[in-house]
């Protein structure tokens, strides 16, 4: 991921899921309480949000997620991309 991370090109990184939310912010905070927020790591935003898969265990975060990709659009539209 560390190489990944050298190479992303983008102000802000939707995390999909609580592994890729601790590995990017480096936070052990629930994804319940992160989602949603966008958080300053180094030079990106990263957003944290739910896997896909969990849409299917917990209906309601489908909706969740759908806002934290508005989120995560909104802060692309804040930032400049060098």
């Amino acid at each position: 991921m560390a190489d990944d991370q050298r190479s992303l090109r983008e102000a802000v990184v939707l995390a999909v899921g609580a592994s890729a939310t601790r590995r990017l912010t480096r936070l052990t905070t629930p994804l319940e309480r992160l989602h949603g927020h966008p958080h300053a790591v180094g030079r990106y935003t990263v957003v944290p949000t739910f896997h896909p898969s969990s849409f299917n265990r917990a209906l309601g975060r489908r909706d969740q997620g759908g806002e934290d990709v508005r989120t995560a659009r909104r802060a692309l539209g804040d930032r400049v991309v060098s």
